[in-house]
């Protein structure tokens, strides 16, 4: 009997192998399958968003410093009582100026910001220690209006549609609410409306989003943020309101100390001023004023203490009184607050004139000439808080104010070091010396660059100094000076540029000729120009001599405008 099994046919061979062959595709594809899947779930499975490098080093720097993050309860108006609004309390003290200027700092660059990376960029400056508190965290909260919208996989063109977006929404929304009478910026200028309805706001929030014909992947960004905008809205409105207030009333106490100063009313300037410094201890232009009211009241001072038992007179102790708070606000100033304040350093000198010793009076103002170009920067700066009050173009009086602030801060007129070096040297008959004081004045003031006031200088020059130039020039000088040799040197006189011819019509050469064009543009007042300087130097401009002058681009930002 044969035991051996039963060896299969060749058809069910063939069909084993034919199903073990689809067994193997069946595995293959659906191992092909599962590849598929895990892929497309991978790739379209939402990623965690990255945020772009700026953004993280943002994150970082922040992350040292106290915060104060918006909420839900802040947004729907629960959590923005004037209790709370303070919960940052203002434990330092503040400046009101420089606060005043941190927020429109803020103000600008929120107008003029071109890209999330600028504005991030401002954002990380550091603030004066003089910001308040409160004001500096603000930076903080704009910041947390657009961190989260950013991915690092964004190209450049949806990174910049959303910058646009979300400052054109931020821009309308800071227009909702008008806050101050002084804000030039996004917020328009009617009045303090900060306490608005929060939930009104947010209503029509919702509504101007979803009227907005843009993209829904842009509209859903901002939408993420929609609660940090609203927060940032209505602490910026409350904030601003509360310090434009208090810088309002330093306005007016400010401009009526430097309105007596120029009518030579001591008395009222040194009453306002008082008030100022009393509501700001820590601004500069009172402080100033103040002083030079406490001084100027003064004829001439005695040299003797306020302490000396043998002044019996009422009204000289009240002189000497006056003094001696001059100079123990000037020591004080200086001591504390800005060792290299120019103006305070003249004043210092002025006290010593007056009470006799000018070898101490001419270090002083030497201090101060030395420092009184540093100060330029103050008067270009953009964010000048007298630009900021843009009404005052619109007056000879407001142009005034502006004018005196600049003669305080350049150096001009009283507070030029060298026309008060002048002064005591004319006094002693040592008018050749004078004479080069007042030509040393106005090259500091070339150096500077600013010839903003270089007629008010010459006026002052002749009227207070008690003598002309042409005097401390001396006799031979008479009819010195250059005139338009005719009116029909004048071409393109509607345009940008000036050509002239300038005759020497004195009998005398002149040597190291330095030319400014005066212009009068046609909406200034009477009496106003600005002035423009030649560039060349002439070395020598023999007497009967005609120079051909050219000076281009005639633009100037005059008291906070541009003109052609």
């Amino acid at each position: 009997m044969n035991s051996d099994p039963p060896k299969p046919s060749k058809r069910s061979s063939t069909r084993r192998f034919l199903q073990r062959g689809a067994q193997g595709c069946l595995l293959l594809t659906g191992v092909t399958v599962i590849v598929t899947l895990g892929f497309a779930v991978w790739f379209f499975w939402p990623q965690p968003q990255s945020s772009p490098e700026f953004i993280k080093k943002a994150e970082m720097a922040f992350q040292s410093e106290p915060t104060t993050k918006p909420t839900l309860e802040d947004v729907n108006g629960r959590a923005l009582s004037k209790q709370d609004l303070t919960a940052v309390s203002n434990s330092r003290p503040y400046d009101i100026d420089q606060t005043v200027y941190a927020l429109y700092a803020i103000e600008k660059i929120m107008d003029q910001s071109s890209s999330f990376e600028e504005l991030t960029a401002f954002v990380l400056q550091r603030d004066s220690d003089l910001v308040a508190s409160d004001v500096s965290t603000l930076k903080h909260s704009l910041f947390s209006t657009y961190k989260t919208l950013l991915d690092i996989k964004d190209d450049q063109r949806q990174i910049q549609n959303t910058f646009e977006l979300w400052s054109n929404v931020l821009k309308n929304r800071l227009a909702t609410t008008s806050i101050s009478a002084n804000i030039t910026g996004p917020v328009p200028a009617i009045g303090l409306q900060a306490n608005v309805d929060h939930e009104v706001e947010r209503l029509r929030f919702e509504e101007e989003l979803e009227n907005r014909k843009v993209e829904k992947v842009l509209l859903n960004k901002i939408k993420s943020v929609k609660d940090e905008l609203l927060a940032f809205q209505f602490r910026y409105n409350e904030l601003y309101s509360k310090y434009m207030i208090e810088w309002d009333r330093l306005c007016s106490l400010r401009d009526e100390a430097f309105y007596a100063t120029y009518n030579g009313n001591w008395d009222q300037a040194i009453e306002a001023a008082t008030k100022a410094v009393d509501l700001a201890p820590n601004e500069r232009e009172a402080h100033i004023l103040l002083a030079m009211a406490l001084i100027e009241s003064n004829d001439k001072i005695e040299p003797f203490a306020v302490e000396d038992a043998s002044v019996t007179n009422i009204q000289t102790r009240n002189q000497l009184g006056r003094i001696a708070a001059a100079s123990a606000l000037l020591e004080k100033f200086v001591e504390d607050r800005n060792s290299l304040y120019a103006p305070a350093h003249l004043l210092r000198g002025v006290l010593k004139m007056k009470a006799g010793d000018s070898d101490a009076a001419f270090v002083y103002f030497d201090q101060a000439a030395a420092y009184f170009p540093q100060h330029k920067n103050d008067l270009i700066d953009k964010l000048n808080l007298y630009k900021k009050r843009a009404y005052l173009r619109d007056s000879r009086e407001g142009n005034r104010l502006w004018s005196l602030y600049k003669s305080l801060m350049s150096g001009s007129g009283y507070f030029s070091p060298e026309f008060q070096k002048a002064r005591i040297l004319i006094e002693k008959g040592d008018t050749s010396e004078a004479r080069d004081m007042v030509f040393d004045h106005f090259q500091r003031r070339k150096n500077q660059g600013d010839w903003a006031k270089v007629l008010d200088d010459f006026r002052f020059a002749n009227l207070f100094l008690g003598t002309s130039l042409t005097k401390i020039e001396g006799a031979d000088a008479q009819d010195f000076g250059m005139l338009l040799k005719d009116s029909s040197s004048w071409t393109n006189l509607y345009s940008d540029r000036i050509q002239v011819n300038l005759l020497n019509k004195s009998k005398i050469d002149l040597h190291n000729v330095s030319i400014l064009i005066c212009v009068r543009f046609t909406d200034m007042f009477k009496k106003d120009c600005v002035a423009f300087p030649v560039e060349k130097t002439f070395a020598a401009v023999n007497a009967g001599d005609t120079l051909a002058i050219e000076v281009n681009d005639i633009k100037k930002d005059y008291n906070f405008r541009t003109r052609q």
